[in-house]
């Protein structure tokens, strides 16, 4: 069955009498938050904001101790003599380590044995969940 064609969609033309609706934008849309409320909910978060960037500076001053380029180059320069010198160095930032060391590390298996990096993945649980 085939639809058939019957009339075009009337058009609506809405009409709205500028004088029984004055738009007064106070009255229009009165917001529902008092002043108080408004100014305590301002306060609170620029003062959570002001608390992410301290703790966020903080994080980055644990990170591989503050400095990931040098600590990734030391895992990658590091040489078989100095595995407990590198290993002591790895325990040292955690459980701070970022994965691209974690993977420096996991990869450098002239130096760092089995056991050392199980040791360094266990102190570092957060490396578990990263892909």
């Amino acid at each position: 069955m085939v639809p058939v064609y019957h009339s075009p969609v009337p058009k609506v033309v809405p009409k709205i009498n500028k004088h029984l609706f004055p738009y007064i934008k106070d009255t229009a849309c009165p917001s529902n938050l008092d002043t108080i409320r408004y100014s305590v909910l301002k306060s609170a978060i620029t003062t959570a904001d002001s608390n992410r960037i301290v703790y966020a500076d903080s994080l980055n001053d644990l990170t591989d101790g503050g400095n990931t380029p040098a600590t990734n180059l030391d895992v990658l320069t590091a040489t078989p003599s100095e595995t407990m010198q590198l290993r002591d160095e790895l325990l040292n930032y955690s459980p701070y380590l970022s994965d691209t060391v974690m993977v420096s590390a996991a990869t450098k298996e002239d130096v760092l044995t089995n056991s050392i990096v199980t040791e360094v993945l266990t102190a570092n649980p957060q490396s578990a969940k990263a892909e």
